[in-house]
């Protein structure tokens, strides 16, 4: 039996970051909610709604920080600035030598 995955509100945001070639992105609260497809809550409006918390994140933060993106919010102008904080894995580099060489052991 195959079990459909639950999407959380804010994974289509995750995914949107996650997609970045950037390591900043500098969204209005309308474009996040774009990118939702639904509305902000009224505490998006306090700048510790958009923090990391000792322990376990809220739901929101969890779909950014899995990203590997943190919020600066300016809730006065209605704007949050995602950072990038961890490197995105690289595709393996083949060895020069042994793709020069056409075999894979010396």
């Amino acid at each position: 039996m195959l079990l459909d995955a639950v999407m959380g509100k804010y994974d289509p945001l995750g995914a949107w970051l996650r997609r970045r070639n950037r390591d900043e992105a500098d969204l209005g609260f309308a474009d996040i909610e774009r990118i939702l497809g639904d509305i902000l809550p009224k505490a998006a409006g306090d700048p510790a709604w958009w923090a990391a918390h000792a322990g376990v994140d809220p739901v929101q933060v969890a779909a950014w920080r899995a990203a590997g993106f943190e919020a600066r919010p300016d809730v006065r102008n209605d704007r949050v600035l995602f950072v990038r904080t961890t490197v995105a894995p690289r595709a393996p580099v083949a060895d020069p030598d042994l793709a020069s060489a056409g075999r894979g052991r010396p």
